[in-house]
Formats: structure tokens, sequence, C-alpha cells
């Protein structure tokens, strides 16, 4: 049962994802907002576990009357705002990573949080040379730098945030909520563990199962279209982007 909804939920997603008129419907449908509204100036958004609140949260503190859009996690609102030409920025990160922490946060089977990478990151792929791509670390380290180089790509003047988002989470704390029990092998059991041992458990599990093995590779090679191989620091201090992306000028 379990197998057959996770297989109409990807093809759902094949069917809808790619097409923002054709996914408004559903999206309203399930309450995940309308993909078409534009009533924002700029978004920030990527796959969860990206960095996506940190980043919005320290955006938000150095910039408190932007009209701040994101966090959608779903493919249409991405290319509905990049289509209309608002400025954004898309997280990445790699996609083990990325897909522990998702599966934690979530209490989520690792196979289909790595189908979601994969779903998500598929259909943004053929678009990726016209996004402003940035990287989990350069989020979490170098945040005042990506928005200097987003301000001189798109010509805004948004105020770069004083501390980087690793600021905000070391002050939080590293809290994170506890998984549910599942009889599912590939699902998060509910060990009285601390978060590092349990990533460390869910990461065992990623190379010992051929399975999601398997989805991991593709998750890389997915990861490799937004993040090319020869591309040491992707927000150059000048220019801004090797890639001809789109200007609002």
């Amino acid at each position: 049962m379990s197998k057959g909804f996770s297989l109409i939920r990807r093809l759902g997603r094949a069917c809808l994802w790619h097409d923002p008129a054709l996914y408004r419907w559903f999206g309203r449908l399930r309450r995940r907002g309308d993909c078409l509204n534009l009533d924002f100036d700029l978004w920030i958004d990527g796959f969860p576990g990206s960095a996506n609140a940190l980043a919005t949260m320290a955006f938000r503190q150095a910039n408190p009357t932007a009209r701040l859009g994101g966090r959608w996690h779903t493919p249409p609102f991405i290319l509905h705002a990049l289509f209309n030409f608002k400025p954004g920025l898309l997280l990445v990160r790699q996609p083990a990573d990325a897909v522990i922490s998702q599966a934690i946060l979530s209490n989520g089977d690792l196979g289909d949080c790595l189908d979601y990478y994969n779903d998500f990151h598929r259909v943004l792929s053929p678009h990726a040379s016209w996004l402003f791509v940035v990287t989990f670390e350069e989020i979490m380290t170098q945040f005042a730098t990506v928005i200097e180089g987003f301000n001189l790509h798109y010509r805004t003047a948004y105020v770069a945030p004083t501390q980087n988002p690793a600021a905000f989470l070391a002050a939080g704390g590293s809290t994170q909520p506890r998984p549910e029990a599942s009889g599912n092998e590939l699902r998060v059991a509910r060990p009285a563990a601390n978060p590092s041992s349990l990533k460390q458990e869910l990461r065992r599990r990623l190379h010992e199962s051929r399975d999601l093995s398997r989805k991991l590779e593709h998750a890389r090679q997915l990861y490799s279209a937004f993040i090319p191989s020869g591309r040491r620091t992707p927000i150059p201090k000048l220019n801004v982007s090797t890639r001809h992306l789109p200007s609002l000028a």
C-alpha cells in the first residue's frame, strides 16, 4: 500500500510539477498556496534541509521591510517566479546531508526523501543555468557575500546580513524533533540517541542499501547539474556568476 501511494505521488509530480498552470489547482486544493501568486519582491527556496529557514531568518533580520517569498519546497512556485523574472536564491545541498536532515525533521522514509530530492531537482535542472544557485555551505558561512553578489547581479540594494545563519543555529541550540517508530527498515527508528549518532545511522543505511545507494548516485548527478565541478567559489566578488543568468535591467 505504501509503495503504491509513493508511486502515485511521484507520478503526480512528473505530470504536474513542470507546469505551474497545471499544478495550480492541485496546490490550492491541498492548501499549499497559489503558485501563480507573485506578491513578493524576491524569494529564497530549495529542498527542505538546505538552510531555507535559517537563510530566511537572517535575510529578514537585515531587511525587515522586504517582501520575501519562498520556502515552498515545490518546483512550480520557483518556476513561475523564474518565468516572471522575480529575483531569487535557490539553495542546494549535497543530497546525503539534505535527505538525512529531511528524514529526521519529517520522520520520513529515506527512500521517499531521496525520491523527493530527485524529483525536485529533476524538474528544475533544465533551468539550472538561469537560477541564482547558492550552496548550503555558502549560505551558512558567506551569506553577506552571497547577498552582495545577488545585489550586483539583479541590481538590487538589499542589506547584507552581519551574521551568518550558522550563528543563528549556534545561538538556537541543536534541538531536533524525535522521529517516530516504524517497521520499515528504511525508516528512521526511534533510538534513544543524540542527533549526531542518528545521522550516522541514517548515513550507514544510505550506503548499505543497494536501492538507496542507486537513488543517492542519481541525486549526486542532479546536484552536479546545479554545481559545476570546476566551480570552486560559486559567488565570485566581481563576476557574480559564470553562467548566463537573466537580468532585470
